[in-house]
C-alpha cells in the first residue's frame, strides 16, 4: 500500500510546478489522515468484537456513525473558512500552498468514508481467516491508483496535486468496493451461523473499546501538520515542504 505515495509523487513531479505541488499534496494528506484518524483502528476494533451477526450489525451502526461525523468534519475544513483558519493561522503554510491544497481536499471530502468501510470488512476477514483476500483488495487498490494516476497524467490538464487525490479517490473506493464483496461469503458462511452467547454488544460497548485505539492513532498522525508547520516557518518554505513528504514517503 505504501507504493501509492511515491507513483502519485512520482507523478506529480512530472507534471507543471512540481514543487509547489508535492508541497500541496503534504498538506492535503496530512490534513486527510488527521481526519481519518477515528476510523484507522476499526480493522483492529472488528477482529476484536464481530463475532456473531448481532454483533457485526452493531459494529457496522458504530461504522457508519463515524463514517458521517468524519465527513462532516472533512466538508467543514475543505468547504468553509475553517480551511484557511486551519491551514493559514496554524498551520502557517505559504498562501500559494493552501489555495492550491484547497481543491484536492475538497475531491477527497469521502476518502474517510471509504477507509472506515475497507478497514470494517477487513478487520472481520482477518478475524476469520481470510487474509489472502484483504492482500488482493490491496493489490486492487494499488492497480486503480496507478491506472488513475497514468491517465490523468497523459490525458487530463489537472494540476499534479488534483490528479493525486483523484488517484487516491479511485484506489480507496476500488479497495473499499472489493473488500466489501470479499466479506459477503464469510457473513453469510461464518458470521451469520454463530449464534449469540455474550450480552449484545452496545454503542457504548464499542465507543469504550475503540476510543483508546482512535485517540492513540490521533496523536501518532499530528506529527505530520505539526512537522509542516514547522518547517512552513524555515527559510524556502515551498522547497523544504515539497522534500519532506517524498523523504519520508522513502522511509515508509
Amino acid at each position: 500500500m505504501m507504493l501509492e505515495g511515491p507513483a502519485f509523487q512520482g507523478a506529480i513531479s512530472r507534471l507543471a510546478a512540481p514543487d509547489l505541488n508535492l508541497a500541496a499534496w503534504g498538506l492535503t494528506m496530512s490534513l486527510a489522515l488527521i481526519i481519518e484518524s477515528p476510523v484507522i483502528m476499526l480493522l483492529a476494533t472488528a477482529i476484536a468484537l464481530v463475532r456473531n451477526s448481532e454483533s457485526y450489525c452493531a459494529l457496522r451502526q458504530f461504522t457508519l456513525h463515524l463514517i458521517v461525523g468524519c465527513t462532516v468534519v472533512a466538508g467543514l475544513i475543505a468547504f468553509t473558512p475553517l480551511y484557511d483558519v486551519v491551514c493559514r493561522d496554524i498551520l502557517a503554510q505559504p498562501v500559494i500552498i493552501v489555495e492550491a491544497a484547497r481543491p484536492a481536499l475538497q475531491i477527497m471530502l469521502f476518502w474517510t468514508a471509504a477507509i472506515a468501510w475497507r478497514r470494517f470488512y477487513q478487520g472481520i476477514l482477518i478475524r476469520h481467516g481470510h487474509v489472502r483476500a484483504v492482500t488482493l483488495g490491496t493489490a486492487i487498490r494499488l492497480t486503480a491508483a496507478l491506472g488513475t494516476v497514468w491517465l490523468l497524467t497523459a490525458r487530463a490538464n489537472l494540476p499534479g496535486v488534483q490528479v493525486a487525490a483523484c488517484a487516491v479517490m479511485a484506489a480507496v473506493v476500488a479497495e473499499a468496493l472489493a473488500t466489501s464483496l470479499f466479506a459477503v461469503p464469510v457473513l453469510r458462511g461464518h458470521v451469520a451461523r454463530i449464534s449469540p452467547t455474550d450480552e449484545p454488544l452496545r454503542q457504548a460497548d464499542i465507543w469504550r473499546f475503540h476510543a483508546p485505539l482512535a485517540a492513540t492513532t490521533l496523536l501518532t498522525l499530528v506529527a505530520h501538520p505539526l512537522t509542516s508547520a514547522a518547517l512552513a516557518r524555515l527559510e524556502h518554505p515551498t522547497e523544504t515542504l515539497a522534500a519532506w513528504p517524498v523523504a519520508y514517503m522513502v522511509l515508509l
